[in-house]
């Protein structure tokens, strides 16, 4: 059984300096590329999209808006028995005003403000961009317009 062992390794060890880069050549004179023997080693294929992926959108907010934010989603917490982020609140929100609202008014876009994020499936982000397209705006500018009116809506009792 050892002398098995001591022979396989052996043979592994000629097999390697056998196949050293520079001994090889192509069917003409010229030697290969040792750049081109590591690309073609170590190609790795392209990783597939989940079908679930978020987009991240950062969405610019007053002080207020984000206190009111703030207060929307600890009583959402309440009412679930589950922690509820800022995030998923404002992702909430936006998505409440793609499904429910055709119409929104006209607001000033400030991106000095404080950034929150907003994440949206594939399907809210495809409604998103369809406003974008509407209003001739970016994410970010349709995002803000669409939760600050949400906002303006949502009634706080503090």
């Amino acid at each position: 059984m050892r002398r098995f062992e001591l022979d396989f390794e052996r043979t592994k060890t000629s097999n390697q300096k056998k196949f050293h880069v520079q001994g090889l050549t192509t069917g003409s004179d010229e030697p290969i590329q040792e750049d081109h023997l590591k690309s073609t080693q170590t190609a790795k294929p392209k990783r597939k999209i989940r079908s679930d992926k978020k987009i991240d959108i950062k969405v610019p907010i007053t002080i207020e808006q984000k206190q009111k934010l703030k207060i929307l989603a600890r009583l959402e917490s309440v009412k679930t028995n589950e922690r509820v982020s800022i995030t998923q609140m404002a992702s909430m929100l936006v998505q409440e005003g793609l499904v429910q609202y055709e119409s929104f008014p006209e607001n000033t876009y400030d991106a000095s403000l404080n950034t929150i994020h907003v994440k949206l499936t594939s399907f809210y982000a495809e409604q998103l961009f369809n406003f974008e397209l509407e209003w001739d705006v970016s994410k970010r500018e349709a995002a803000a317009k669409i939760l600050s009116y949400i906002l303006g809506k949502s009634e706080v009792n503090e």
